[in-house]
This record gives C-alpha cells, structure tokens and sequence, in this order.
C-alpha cells in the first residue's frame, strides 16, 4: 500500500477534473448542457439569484477545478515512492491547471477588486501558489498531507454540490422538461470518494516511520 495514496490522488484529480468539465445540466441538445464549472457563469442569468431571492455561492462551482489542481499537486507530497519525474510533473500541472481557473479577459484585469470575480481571483491565485509549493512540502508528514487532503476534499466537493443543489431546480423551467443529474456529477462523486480514500491511507501508520515523512 506504500505507492497507494499517491496514485489515489491522482485518479481521484482526474476524475475530479473531469466531472468539472462534464454536464451537470443535461440535455439532448448538446449546446444545452451545462458543466459543472460554466454554472459559475449560467447561475447568475437567473433573476432569482440576481436579486438575491435564492442564493447560489456560484464561486463554489471553481472549486472542483482547483481541487483537481491541488490533488495532482499534492500527490508526491502523499507518497514519496511516485517515480521522480512525477515529483515534478504534478505540482507544474497543478499550477497550470489552476491557472485555467483565473477569470477570463478582460474581466481579469480588474477580477481583484470587481466583487463578481474578486472570490474567484484569490481562491485561485492562493490554489497556483499552493501547488507552487508542493515541492517544499515533501518532508511533511506523510499523515499531515493526508489530512489536509481530506480537508480540501471536503470543501472543494461538498460546497459545490450545495450549491448545484440549489441552483438545478431553475433549470427545468427554462427548458421546459424534468431534468436528471448529467454525469459531469457523478465524475465528481466517484473522484471525490478516490480523494477522501487517498488521505485515509495517508493518514493510516505505516508499519516503516521512514515511510511517514517525505
């Protein structure tokens, strides 16, 4: 199991990344559907959310892209048997990743202080430079990264699903049709459950303490 979490982090990221990429909203018509990450742009077309009737944290739906982001980042930092050049592959594909994230232009040049993408700057600003530093946080121990995964895991997966909780219910009328749950959710589901598997094995004791800290 020594080799377990690192890889764990790294299926579970992809699966992550997927879902955030894949259709919450669906539909036939495929121009209708709706990933999970473009809800941060579609929930507030909804005069309901606007005026603030119903409340969506639509910067929860950045999360899972990051969480991504952070899981590849985090991998080597969880298992210190992953080949080298995945030691270093990661944390730069968690950054440019996360990157991916940043509001478009021209609305990033002012996304700083503009209250609409203000939350979404810094949250993703603070995921780059965490997976930024992934490689200074190799000597952590192995059952501290674990938990912090787990804790982003939490966050990054939960929050969002809140969110898509409230906020698919105003769909249906705009398509005029029930809707079921696109599989860009259970992508996110079935990665998030990879995360959280991937931080308790982290944190469980190695039988070797070498193994414990990077």
């Amino acid at each position: 199991m020594r080799k377990a979490p690192g890889y764990l982090a790294l299926l579970g990221g992809l699966a992550v990344l997927v879902g955030a990429l894949g259709p919450w909203i669906p539909h036939q018509a495929v121009g209708l559907r709706v990933s999970g990450f473009d809800l941060f742009e579609m929930a507030r077309i909804f005069p309901p959310v606007r005026a603030g009737a119903i409340r969506v944290a639509y910067g929860a739906f950045v999360l899972p892209l990051l969480l991504s982001a952070l899981a590849f980042a985090l991998a080597p930092v969880l298992d210190r048997a992953l080949p080298t050049f995945l030691r270093w592959l990661c944390p730069a594909l968690g950054v440019v990743l996360a990157l991916t994230a940043l509001p478009p232009y021209p609305a990033i040049l002012t996304a700083y202080r503009d209250p609409t993408y203000r939350g979404r700057f810094y949250t993703t600003a603070g995921a780059a430079l965490l997976a930024a530093a992934a490689p200074l946080l190799r000597r952590l121990p192995r059952g501290l990264a674990g938990g912090g995964l787990l804790v982003l895991t939490v966050v990054g997966s939960a929050w969002p699903l809140v969110q898509y909780g409230r906020l698919r219910p105003l769909f249906e009328p705009l398509y005029g049709q029930p809707l079921g749950v696109g599989w860009g959710v259970i992508a996110h589901l079935v990665g998030a459950a990879l995360l959280l598997l991937a931080g308790a094995v982290a944190l469980w004791p190695s039988r070797h303490p070498d193994e414990d800290a990077v």
